[in-house]
């Protein structure tokens, strides 16, 4: 081996650059995965700020999953729009909600369709949850059929895996 080769490969060992080519061999890698379901049951939305839920079990994220984005299709069919809170929900040692709707425009009416990408509000909590999609008329007089028609999600999530450890050596 030449020495002038020995003293380059020395020095370049006392570079940042090698010092973040060292870190990212020792950084654990990732893998990211979704979770999806849909649920097409009509949930009858009755008057005077009761709150119904149409909900969705999410499971099957490694332990350890982390969400990353989550996206929400749904459709809730109503008389008056301007009656209705909406919101997206689950219980992970307390209640973690998203308004979606509250009480919107006075004149709509029918289907409303709530579609949202890129919520971020549960981003790093475990995707293996009970989710619902919750609905509370808060007028009463509605005069027609008041139903959440529809309920779709996509909860996109990362795991983080562990290097391995070397084994230890046996001794027998």
């Amino acid at each position: 081996i030449s020495r002038k080769w020995y003293m380059k490969s020395l020095s370049l060992s006392r570079t940042p650059l090698f010092g973040l080519a060292m870190l990212l061999l020792f950084v654990a890698p990732a893998y990211s995965g979704e979770l999806h379901d849909w649920n097409s049951y009509d949930i009858s939305i009755p008057d005077n700020c009761t709150g119904v839920s149409s909900d969705l079990l999410l499971s099957g994220a490694a332990s350890g999953a982390k969400i990353t984005n989550v996206r929400l299709y749904a459709e809730v069919q109503h008389p008056r729009h301007s009656d209705l809170a909406i919101w997206l929900t689950f219980y992970d040692g307390g209640w973690k909600d998203l308004v979606l709707y509250n009480q919107g425009d006075l004149s709509t009416s029918g289907l409303l369709v709530i579609s949202r990408l890129n919520l971020t509000r549960w981003n790093g909590l475990n995707p293996n949850q009970n989710w619902f999609l919750s609905v509370r008329d808060c007028q009463s007089g509605g005069v027609g059929s008041s139903y959440i028609n529809f309920f779709e999600l996509w909860v996109t999530y990362e795991v983080n895996v562990p290097p391995n450890s070397p084994s230890s050596p046996s001794h027998s």
